[in-house]
């Protein structure tokens, strides 16, 4: 706008760029008003316009990041004509109009990081009543075992998920899988691997060729470095069925009988990563009072503070002493060992456990 009160369009609009850029990058204004003087009289944008009289004056703020000026914008003011009218105290007046305008424009950036917080803190939450929604609502009642799962993501919304399907009379099939990444990202690269995967699993195929079939997918669709961990596991009314992994941690059977724990290896790669990968399904036999524990690497590489990891060796102690009380039980003592060792750090990954256990008809009042 000039001082008649027209409204320049941007492309009537001129000033010294050479000015602006000076101010911009030093944080010095320039006052200037019977004459241009140094290095700026000889710039061609100055030359161009035959301007004789500017004031150019950094708006600045305080960095949230460094405690240091950082210039928001410019108050720039021209004329082709001296301005030795331009007082002491109009200079006063220009330099604190441009210290008002900056603390505007600082409130203006807060405003508005605030409602863009809102709304992100809106979409995450919406985002996390889709996910709790994707994992089961209630626990699978088969046969005569005992089931129980958790999830508690390190955000809003996690990368890990389990699941259950009772996709035929007398057959259970159970997943724990873990997304890379974290947050919106790695919570729909999840729900893409989950419907896929449901998908395989309808069509009655064994769990190698269902891995297969969604590692097909999932190279297709995700991005280069997306992939996904997953161990699935499928059980007869009797306890005898199959599992399968795809580069996820092992998976642990207590064994009733003799109170040892086998270890349930993943052989194959992760998902998603390689179109040609190849999975094996190995056998797999519970026995009436087996413990079968499914868990993301979220548990065992819990830290403290000392930036020391709950590790393995300490999750089979749980499960050596506390898996003949049963899955509830045992979930409980994982939950409150590793919240003891952590002593309240924050985590950086998922934690997701599934248990099931096998009860023998005659104990199970105990």
């Amino acid at each position: 706008m000039n001082a008649k009160g027209k409204i320049f369009s941007q492309a009537q609009f001129r000033a010294s760029q050479s000015c602006v850029k000076q101010v911009a990058d030093t944080g010095e204004p320039v006052f200037m008003t019977g004459g241009i003087e140094g290095s700026l009289a000889q710039q061609e944008s100055i030359l161009e316009i035959n301007l004789r009289a500017i004031a150019c004056l950094p708006l600045r703020r305080i960095s949230s990041e460094s405690d240091q000026l950082e210039v928001l914008g410019i108050l720039y003011l021209d004329s082709t004509k001296t301005m030795h009218a331009l007082s002491g105290l109009d200079k006063k007046i220009v330099v604190k109009l441009a210290g008002e305008a900056g603390n505007g424009l600082e409130k203006l950036e807060m405003i508005r990081s605030i409602e863009e917080k809102k709304v992100i803190e809106q979409e995450m939450a919406v985002a996390h009543k889709i996910q709790q929604r994707l994992l089961p609502q209630s626990f699978p009642q088969f046969g005569d075992f005992s089931i129980t799962a958790s999830c508690e993501p390190t955000r809003d919304v996690g990368a890990d998920f389990f699941d259950f399907l009772e996709l035929r009379p007398e057959e259970l099939i159970g997943v724990m899988a873990d997304v890379s990444g974290k947050g919106v990202g790695a919570a729909v690269l999840s729900a893409l691997f989950q419907g896929a995967l449901d998908m395989e699993c309808r069509t009655g195929a064994s769990l190698s060729a269902v891995l297969e079939e969604t590692n097909q997918l999932m190279y297709k669709r995700t991005p280069s470095n997306g992939f996904v961990t997953a161990f699935l596991f499928s059980l007869d009314a009797s306890g005898r069925g199959e599992f399968a992994g795809a580069g996820h941690n092992p998976a642990y059977l207590f064994r009733a009988a003799s109170g040892e724990v086998d270890q349930l290896f993943s052989q194959g790669m992760v998902l998603g990563a390689f179109p040609s990968s190849r999975y094996e399904s190995s056998p797999l036999q519970l026995n009436s009072g087996d413990v079968l524990v499914v868990y993301s690497d979220g548990i065992t590489e819990a830290a403290n503070s000392e930036d020391e990891m709950f590790g393995e060796e300490r999750l089979l102690d749980i499960l050596r002493s506390n898996a003949s009380a049963g899955a509830k039980a045992l979930q409980q003592q994982i939950l409150e060992q590793v919240d003891n060792f952590t002593e309240g750090m924050h985590q950086t990954d998922d934690m997701t456990w599934s248990l099931g256990r096998r009860f023998c008809p005659a104990r199970t009042a105990l």
